[in-house]
């Protein structure tokens, strides 16, 4: 459970990343 939730944080990083 706690993979899915650190991997949910790593795509919102690089979601975040690439938006700027």
């Amino acid at each position: 459970m706690i993979q899915v939730i650190l991997f949910l944080v790593v795509v919102v990083c690089v979601l975040v990343g690439v938006a700027f």
